[in-house]
């Protein structure tokens, strides 16, 4: 795995992150200050499974974040 792409935000600041299929990207504050990042998302996020990546061991697991205010559509099982 390879970094392609780092951006610093100051306060104001936006971007669009439309990721290819498979990316891997992480949003965390650099600043000692609380920060706010705001996320609109195209789809019905906490139902569809995703994958958490964890650099250290190399390893992905499923989840689904839930964060929905209505039952998800199935309960299949997680498919990428």
């Amino acid at each position: 795995m390879r970094l392609t792409e780092r951006r610093a935000l100051r306060a104001g600041d936006f971007y669009a992150l439309i990721p290819p299929r498979d990316d891997i990207h992480r949003v965390r504050t650099t600043s000692s200050e609380t920060s706010v990042s705001i996320h609109l998302l195209t789809n019905d996020t906490g139902c569809v499974w995703r994958h958490a990546y964890d650099p250290d061991s190399g390893a992905a697991r499923p989840f689904r974040s839930g964060y929905v205010n209505v039952a998800c559509a199935d309960d299949d099982a997680p498919g990428g």
